[in-house]
């Protein structure tokens, strides 16, 4: 999705570079092998832009590191780090935990032609084992992750584990979306 938005970005006059990212675990590990791309695009100030993060922010992030914005019922910043710009999030419990690392020297769409293989073929891929579904909403997400719908407003999260049939009434119902055999 990031490289057709950079597409797009660049037809209609924006100077766009791709960039490699580091992913960090949920326990805060920085993974060694970058696995996403990210967008910087230029403007009077450098922005992070990056539309294939399931539940991350939905609008540009700029660069410096005083800079923190309050999107979709969450907080995110980035700061510069000696590879280029750590992406944060504001936690519940008032931390900031790290989403990845951004690496500041530029790639091409080329440089993800094996991933994207990987992803999209790969029976260990995480896009190949269940369907995920996820909406941004102001106040939260939805989202659905093989038979488990996940609510979380306003920061407070319900889960439910759902049966297949229910499954396909939750996409037509959270998400609009109608699915037919």
């Amino acid at each position: 999705m990031n490289g057709l938005l950079a597409w797009a970005l660049d037809v209609i006059g924006f100077q766009v570079t791709l960039h490699d990212a580091k992913l960090y675990t949920n326990d805060g590990t920085l993974l060694p092998t970058s696995q996403h791309l990210v967008l910087l695009v230029y403007l009077q100030e450098t922005w992070i832009v990056d539309v294939g993060w399931g539940k991350g922010f939905t609008e540009p992030l700029l660069t410096e590191t005083s800079f923190q914005k309050d999107q979709m019922a969450q907080i995110y910043c980035s700061s510069s780090v000696s590879t280029g710009y750590q992406v944060k999030k504001l936690s519940k419990d008032g931390e900031w935990k790290p989403l990845y690392e951004l690496l500041l020297a530029s790639s091409t769409l080329e440089d993800f032609k094996e991933r994207n293989r990987y992803h999209q073929t790969s029976p260990d891929s995480l896009f190949r084992r269940y369907p995920i579904c996820i909406l941004l909403k102001p106040e939260g997400y939805f989202e659905l992750r093989n038979k488990q719908f996940t609510m979380d407003v306003n920061g407070e999260k319900k889960l439910e584990s759902i049966n297949e049939s229910q499954m396909m009434n939750c996409l037509s119902e959270k998400f609009g979306i109608s699915l037919t055999n």
